[in-house]
């Protein structure tokens, strides 16, 4: 599932600037549907103005990445190549001639922003960030149903703790009856905790529903 892209398409005309280059997998996955943990390994979403985008992976997910709701093009790297020259090759084959390039600048690693900045030594990099989180501030239907299921789902959590509470019950079996209803509850709840891109938003229904 692609959403808000043309949000950031236009973003980039109004700037002037030729391609985004989104890194954290957060967002990645908000944006695209897709969600991966690299760890190490280069996680990347190009958006261009005109331009389609495209996903740029390790190697071996390519195919999971065709096999998810992503409808534009995915490349992959083994461990023996360059993925900067790759990714550039990607970018200037769409927008040859690269003066403004928008990265998130708090994500970007030092050593990975001179890398790039070799390859592009025209480019001014600017920030993106600022945009993306107002886009993520913006929540769509879809979202707003998400969220209040996870509240739907907190509250559910406190009640069954609540009716637990007995003379005699430890916290630990208390738990772990919080935690079993929950799992039922969760299998019915292919919305709320299947779709990749709205694992930011489940990780925060978990958290609210644990502080409670």
């Amino acid at each position: 599932m692609e959403k808000n892209i043309d949000i950031l398409q236009d973003w980039l005309k109004e700037q002037g600037a030729e391609v985004a280059f989104i890194t954290d997998p957060e967002n990645i996955a908000y944006f695209t549907g897709y969600h991966s943990d690299p760890h190490e390994r280069v996680l990347g979403l190009a958006v261009f103005p005109e331009a389609a985008p495209f996903l740029f992976t390790p190697g071996l997910e390519v195919e999971d990445v065709k096999n998810s709701d992503w409808s534009h093009n995915a490349y992959g790297y083994s461990d023996i190549e360059n993925p900067w020259e790759i990714i550039v090759t990607e970018i200037t084959k769409r927008t040859p001639a690269v003066k403004k390039f928008a990265i998130e600048k708090s994500h970007m690693s030092v050593d990975r922003f001179e890398i790039l900045s070799k390859y592009l030594t025209d480019a001014t990099f600017i920030s993106i960030e600022e945009k993306i989180q107002m886009i993520r501030l913006i929540k769509t239907p879809e979202e707003l149903a998400i969220l209040k299921e996870a509240a739907l789902l907190a509250d559910y959590a406190v009640q069954v703790g609540v009716d637990e509470i007995a003379e005699g019950k430890t916290e630990a079996e208390i738990v772990a009856k919080i935690e079993y209803e929950m799992k039922k509850k969760r299998r019915n709840r292919n919305v709320l905790f299947n779709d990749g891109s709205n694992r930011h938003e489940r990780r925060s229904a978990t958290r609210y529903t644990r502080r409670h």
